[in-house]
């Protein structure tokens, strides 16, 4: 399950470390999503799966899974809508972004060198600075 880090997978079976699994494409939809304002979207990700049923402890006690979970996992609301199975996923709030910018200025307004015009120009000059506004912390 974790064995391409096995710093993390240490940390994680002996109870020091809270995971929760999220696939890229459901993280980023969630930052997106706290970001426009829409508390949670249903998704197909992980629907019918030990994510949907919550069975993939979040946190072990210290010492381990031999001295039980201290963190079970969140059983996600499942819905099927025109014959799929479909998850309930909720917003997630950023902390911290960490954005490269050719200049900015005091107030955190970004200028990007070297964009294109079209579908990347559109990518970083909108969404990169209206993310970076959203989070607590922004690194530029």
């Amino acid at each position: 399950m974790l064995h391409s880090n096995k710093n993390f997978e240490e940390r994680y079976l002996s109870g020091k470390i809270t995971l929760e699994l999220v696939p890229q494409g459901t993280l980023a939809e969630r930052l997106r999503a706290h970001a426009a304002g829409i508390p949670g979207f249903f998704t197909p990700t992980g629907a019918s799966t030990a994510i949907e049923e919550g069975t993939i402890p979040q946190r072990y006690n210290p010492g381990g899974a031999v001295n039980g979970i201290a963190l079970g996992g969140i059983p996600k609301e499942a819905r099927e809508i025109n014959g799929k199975r479909y998850v309930l996923e909720t917003a997630l709030a950023g902390d911290v972004a960490f954005v490269r910018a050719w200049k900015v200025d005091e107030v955190g307004n970004c200028v990007f060198r070297w964009v294109d015009i079209g579908y990347k120009s559109f990518t970083l000059s909108n969404q990169i600075p209206q993310s970076a506004m959203l989070l607590r912390t922004s690194v530029l």
